[in-house]
Order: structure tokens, then sequence, then C-alpha cells
């Protein structure tokens, strides 16, 4: 598979786990919010709950992204999953027109760890690890799919 070209250069990387080309969703928490809906790119985390709330990402007339879980997105269906990936790669990819808004809504993975992702998107590292976005936690109570 090609790699798709971001703006955030780490994504860019034959070594990373999350080029544009794979984009897992989850849930994450930087320790002074509550936890809410992310995006793993590179190294960083995209904060939907922020994106959405800016205007950059719409699926619902009312906030689907600023909870700990995905069950919102998910009974949207099919259709608002697609909308959902295809706007990403809009904002994320090399030329975005948007990116000095969606900059600001990019964190470390190192400051807001996921807590959890999405099952679809969990995978084994080559050491037989969990990969992770930073340090993948598992966390009870947090709702998924």
């Amino acid at each position: 598979m090609t790699l798709m070209k971001s703006w955030v250069a780490s994504a860019n990387s034959a070594d990373s786990q999350f080029p544009l080309n794979n984009l897992p969703y989850g849930v994450f928490s930087t320790g002074e919010e509550e936890p809410r809906c992310g995006v793993a790119i590179g190294d960083m985390i995209l904060d939907l709950a922020a994106a959405e709330e800016a205007g950059l990402v719409e699926l619902a007339e009312d906030p689907v992204l600023d909870v700990p879980f995905w069950n919102e997105v998910m009974e949207l269906g099919p259709e608002a999953w697609a909308a959902l990936r295809t706007r990403l790669m809009q904002l994320l990819g090399e030329n975005s027109a948007e990116k000095a808004a969606v900059e600001p809504l990019l964190l470390a993975d190192q400051q807001a760890p996921l807590l959890q992702r999405t099952p679809e998107h969990a995978a084994e590292t080559p050491g037989g690890g969990r990969a992770s976005a930073g340090r993948l936690l598992s966390q009870a109570g947090l709702r998924t799919m």
C-alpha cells in the first residue's frame, strides 16, 4: 500500500504505526479534562471533540464526539463513518487548506494517551505487545462499540 502523505510529519515515516492510511479511533484524556473521542495520527492525537466544537467535523445536529465512547457515532451508520474518514483525510492530508485550524487540536500522544481504541484498530506489534499511540490503557467503565 502506498503511504498517503500528511502535513503531520511523524505520520509520514515508513515506521509509523499511524500514517494517514491508518487512523485509529479511540478515547483519550489529558488528565485535565474528561475523556473524549480522538484519532491517532503519527505520534499525535487529534482531539475530535474540539474539532467538532470548532465546526471542522460535523456528523449530526448534536455533538457525538465529546463523550468517552463511540456508540453515538456507530449509531449514525456507515454513511457517517465514511464521511468522517473522508473528512479526516481532508483535514490531515498533505495539502490541507485547514492545517492552521487543525494544528492546535493535535496533542502529543505522551500528553494524551489513548485510553481505549475501537476494537477493529487494535493490533499486535512485532514484539507481541499491543500497538498504541503512546501508552494504550484499558480502562474499565468506558463503553466501546
